[in-house]
């Protein structure tokens, strides 16, 4: 038998709890000695006796306890619904049980299942499953396994409040703004893989990562492939790669993790005696990766001798417009912002069909690329004060907007604009909450390497991003270097409405199925 946790409860509802996990490490018993640890909610590992769910491991080990765990024991339990008997897959789902994860290790008795109450009525306690019952429960093949879309729309969740996490720390800069959080988190994701104690809650807390690893691994695995795409509209590729010192001690199982999961590719170099053609060759393959726009991400001095690994990703887009604009109808007019008005292209397109939506503060435009899978949406002040819409740009503010997104006749002017903007983010991730990961004392990424006394700090994180927006569509690319070292070693409308993008605006650029921002900026000024 596999490692299996199931749902106990009374006739009582039970929801979802949030906060501090417990954390479960055990050995499975089969065919194979597979491990596997799982979290789950504070309250919810209880005693039987009690009114609240319980969670059973069985026929499985733990070999370790952490975090604030309640209650653990050996046997089976699971969930049984008057009249219906012993729940299979199906029934659990249906009861309001979401299936979260599931392999199958080896041998088709060995299961790996995870359950997390959503909401749970009408249940009784149980009594052990009955083998004929258990052979008839179907194993899922590891070949097979992908995240629940709970889980996925949890990690795009969770990158959008990213994003606009980082958007409040940047705002503040004069100019323009284009980052890819996407691009950052992805990076990080892969960081994260090796980190290990206050540095990997660290991380997961400012990037609002899924709570396990393995939920974290197969959301953004399903969520890179869902993403990549190629055909005559829209271009979008996502890669990522790992350059490690040749003769660094590197642990198999992390490169086999984000060469499975994160679809990195993994190259040595010699950073100790050949830093600048190491730097040359990770540029390079940016460069290649974002079709010419990224060319010096590492500029000259980020890599040295004492550099042991550099974690890269990249992601480049090329999209047409569903209904291009006409170039013949982009007229010279003015855009103003704070420094006074400038004479820019302004594109023109009446009477277009578009999602539109507008509140006594700000209008909100989404204009969709070919085939309607990605948009542009622009976020755009009534009155020419951006600040006053920063203030307010929160998830919650932002989907309630995206909500009132309707289709409607719009007259629109939006500018063309061209620019590439650089930041160094390792200040900014620690404001955000993940000062250990760059800490000489402190650092932990022990899952990255073999050997114990082969300890690295992130040295620093660049991102470069670009981003080209005219008459046909847009190009836009972003990529992300993390240095890690040694520590301590250096219908009809009723309206028309009009659209004039003539003062600073938001603009992000998102994924239509998963809502995810794959770029975020700020316009300010588009001359160059």
């Amino acid at each position: 038998m596999g490692l299996a946790l199931g749902l106990f409860s009374t006739s009582v509802l039970a929801d979802a709890v949030s906060g501090p996990t417990c954390t479960v490490s055990a050995i499975m018993i089969g065919s194979q000695n597979d491990t596997a640890e799982v979290s789950v909610p504070s309250g919810v590992v209880t005693d039987y006796t009690t009114h609240h769910p319980l969670l059973k491991i069985t026929s499985a080990v733990p070999t370790s306890l952490s975090g604030n765990c309640d209650f653990v024991t050996i046997g089976d339990v699971f969930k049984t619904i008057p009249d219906k008997g012993f729940l299979t897959t199906e029934q659990i789902i249906t009861a309001g049980v979401e299936l979260s994860d599931a392999m199958t290790p080896g041998g088709s008795a060995t299961q790996f299942i995870v359950w997390r109450p959503l909401k749970i009525t009408n249940a009784t306690a149980g009594s052990d499953l009955p083998s004929s019952l258990e052979s008839s429960r179907q194993p899922i093949s590891q070949a097979t396994r992908q995240p629940t879309p709970k889980t996925q729309e949890r990690t795009s969740d969770g990158d959008n409040q990213f994003a606009l996490d980082l958007y409040a720390q940047l705002k503040s800069a004069k100019g323009n703004i284009f980052v890819s959080p996407f691009s950052i988190a992805v990076a990080m994701a892969m960081a994260d893989e090796g980190a290990r104690g206050q540095t990997a809650k660290e991380i997961q807390s400012v990037f609002h990562f899924p709570g396990t690893a393995g939920a974290r691994q197969q959301a953004y695995s399903s969520l890179m492939k869902k993403l990549s795409r190629s055909d005559s509209g829209v271009n979008l590729s996502i890669a990522n790669a790992l350059w490690a010192q040749k003769d660094y001690p590197l642990s198999p199982s992390y490169k086999a993790t984000i060469q499975k999961f994160y679809g990195s590719e993994a190259m040595n170099v010699d950073f100790a005696k050949a830093a600048e053609k190491s730097r040359s060759i990770i540029n390079q393959w940016v460069s290649g990766k974002t079709s010419g726009n990224i060319k010096d991400l590492l500029p000259p001095g980020s890599i040295s001798r004492i550099t042991q690994l550099v974690l890269t990703n990249t992601i480049y887009f090329k999209g047409k417009w569903d209904a291009p604009f006409t170039k013949q109808q982009t007229t010279k007019e003015s855009f103003t912002n704070s420094a006074g008005a400038n004479v820019v292209p302004m594109m023109q397109k009446t009477s277009a069909s578009l999602k539109y939506a507008e509140t006594d503060q700000l209008q909100l435009l989404e204009m969709p690329y070919a085939g309607k899978e990605l948009s542009m949406v622009v976020v755009l002040p009534k009155k020419n004060n951006l600040k006053s819409i920063e203030q307010i740009f929160t998830p919650k503010n932002l989907a309630t907007w995206s909500n009132q997104l309707r289709l409607q006749t719009v007259n629109v002017y939006f500018p063309t604009f061209k620019f590439t903007e650089k930041y160094l983010m390792q200040g900014v991730l620690k404001k955000m909450g993940m000062p250990t990961a760059f800490s000489d004392e402190k650092a932990d990424f022990l899952g990255m390497t073999t050997n114990p006394k082969k300890r690295l700090k992130i040295d620093t994180v660049i991102h470069q991003s670009t981003v080209d927006v005219n008459e046909e569509g847009t190009e836009a690319s972003a990529a992300t270097a993390l240095v890690l070292r040694a520590p301590g070693s250096a219908t009809a409308p009723e309206h028309v409405y009009t659209f004039r993008a003539d003062h600073p605006f938001l603009f992000f650029i998102q994924d239509n199925a998963t809502n995810t921002i794959l770029f975020l900026g700020r316009m300010n000024n588009p001359l160059p």
